[in-house]
């Protein structure tokens, strides 16, 4: 986040399929954030599963939608989403993960 990182806030966010879905490739997650006073990073953790080998064969892709942020006077940056891609440069199980992260912007 950036901005008045001085009070806490949160935020919610979940999964939505794109190339990847949900239950083959990945694992569903949804949730609320909770950033700490003067906290300016934090984590989404997302389980990558393909016992079926897709992700092997074609990079896939799922998206994090973030929404309904608290307090009210909290905004969300332009990019409300954040593009995940699993992919593997080499023979095995998806190892590798490429993400383009939003922002969240708070007021100064």
């Amino acid at each position: 986040r950036e901005g008045d990182v001085r009070e806490s806030c949160s935020v919610h966010f979940q999964t939505v399929d794109g190339t990847a879905r949900a239950g083959r490739h990945y694992t569903h997650a949804a949730g609320k954030l909770t950033f700490a006073q003067n906290q300016t990073r934090t984590e989404i953790k997302v389980r990558v599963q393909d016992p079926h080998g897709d992700c092997v064969r074609q990079e896939r892709t799922f998206f994090i939608v973030l929404s309904g942020t608290q307090p009210d006077g909290t905004q969300l940056g332009r990019k409300q989403q954040c593009a995940v891609s699993i992919f593997n440069d080499e023979e095995g199980l998806p190892d590798k993960l490429r993400a383009e992260w939003s922002r969240l912007r708070f007021p100064e």
